[in-house]
């Protein structure tokens, strides 16, 4: 997957091939536009091994008086599509509209370019009905979600290949003309009279090395996700990235073992229930992610009895609150409020496992599921997704509102193409 282009002038340039880069750079090119896409990480084939996810991952760490709270991302080609679970939700259209995007037609468009569906009922494995069973006698509304997942690669297994991910586009676009330079990490944005004209980035060369160089374009797009998008619109002079407040959706797991259970290696996060400020859902793991998770809390008995693991999710939606830091870091301290909303939402989870016979419950620490609203609408963003700087815009989930609380991947795609579609016809 390469196409060398020895200029360094493009129509647009896409920092990170992330969800919502790799849906921009893509729909450009397709239009015939030279662009230019940036990615920090390799373009090494993806394995859904120990190796092969150690080798791409990468963790955010949120500080907290209570302990660090980690994110795990993913530095490849294609970014955290690597590893996220495929779960999807329509994007919330009114609330865009509010703020002066129309998703409308685009949330239509991608439907059709994106596999997406509920599983059928024999692609849900046996754990997750069982919990559905739990569910249902305690009179907690339990549904299935939408997953991105192509069901025609899965022949009554978990297959990794099957969902979806963003490395699809980025083959698309590079197809369809695109150029991606792998390695690369952007410096800063470079800005003329207020407006953005290229990018300075550095590319790696041997184990230490790296060469500086700088490429040029009508318009930069960064989407290099939500550390490193606020941090380089910092370094290019961008005020009022430092300092601001984010949300982060913490979550946790609770792991049970039960003779009920008869698990099987499906996929993760089928089915679920959520109020406005908790949800409370399957999470039963591959058995690989599974048996990675028990080695890293130490859980021997959990490690060798996957056949009979139970595990739920519990996600809690925070509030704006905390900063990042002039250094790249987040930190956040969680309020009362919030404290109670994971309690009770602890509460229901070892309910619905203890109602299907689980024993030797443990709880997972902390860990964050993205971070949003560091990058706000309004302030350094219009409509257009365009920052005060002409030219420059961003896209990914740095961006996305405090009231769009939903699995993110569809919404990002649909974002990347609405930024297609703003800035094209300028081009």
């Amino acid at each position: 997957m390469s196409n060398t282009n020895t200029a360094n002038e493009f129509d647009a340039i896409v920092v990170g091939s992330g969800t919502s880069g790799a849906s921009v750079a893509r729909d450009l090119s397709r239009q015939g536009k030279k662009v230019l896409i940036l990615e920090k990480g390799n373009n090494a084939p993806l394995k859904d091994t120990f190796m092969g996810i150690a080798s791409v991952a990468k963790e955010i760490a949120i500080a907290n008086s209570d302990g660090k709270i980690p994110m795990m991302g993913a530095v490849t080609t294609g970014g955290s599509s690597a590893l996220y679970f495929a779960v999807a939700d329509i994007p919330p259209v009114d609330k865009f509209q509010a703020i002066g995007i129309d998703l409308t037609d685009v949330v239509e468009e991608v439907k059709n370019e994106v596999p997406l569906a509920e599983l059928p009922d024999e692609m849900i494995g046996n754990q997750a009905w069982v919990l559905k069973r739990s569910a249902d006698e305690l009179g907690i509304h339990w549904r299935k979600k939408l997953m991105m997942i192509d069901q025609s690669k899965v022949n009554g297994k978990y297959a990794y290949e099957a969902r979806w991910k963003a490395r699809s586009f980025v083959e698309d676009a590079v197809a369809a003309g695109a150029t991606l330079e792998n390695n690369a990490s952007a410096e800063r944005v470079l800005v003329e009279n207020n407006k953005a004209i290229g990018v300075e980035y550095k590319v790696k060369s041997g184990l230490f090395g790296s060469t500086t160089k700088k490429a040029y374009a009508t318009k930069v797009i960064v989407s290099a996700g939500t550390l490193e998008t606020p941090m380089l619109l910092h370094r290019s002079g961008l005020k009022g990235i430092v300092g601001s407040p984010f949300f982060c959706d913490p979550n946790f797991a609770l792991f049970g073992l039960s003779p009920e259970a008869h698990s099987e290696n499906l996929f993760t996060g089928a089915m679920n229930s959520e109020t406005e400020y908790l949800n409370v859902g399957d999470a039963n793991l591959s058995r690989l992610l599974y048996k990675m998770v028990m080695l890293t809390n130490f859980k021997l008995k959990h490690f060798f009895n996957y056949e009979q693991s139970l595990t739920v999710g519990v996600m809690i939606r925070d509030g704006l609150a905390g900063q990042l830091s002039a250094d790249g870091k987040y930190q956040k301290e969680f309020t009362d409020s919030e404290k109670k909303m994971l309690k009770e939402g602890e509460e229901k989870g070892r309910k619905l496992l203890e109602k299907a016979g689980a024993k030797h419950i443990f709880r997972t620490n902390l860990s964050a599921s993205h971070i949003g609203g560091v990058v706000r609408f309004g302030e350094h963003l219009d409509a257009n997704l365009e920052t005060p700087f002409e030219n420059l815009h961003v896209c990914d989930g740095s961006i996305l509102p405090e009231n769009v609380r939903n699995a993110p991947s569809l919404t990002l795609i649909c974002l990347g193409k609405y930024l297609a579609k703003q800035i094209a016809p300028s081009l």
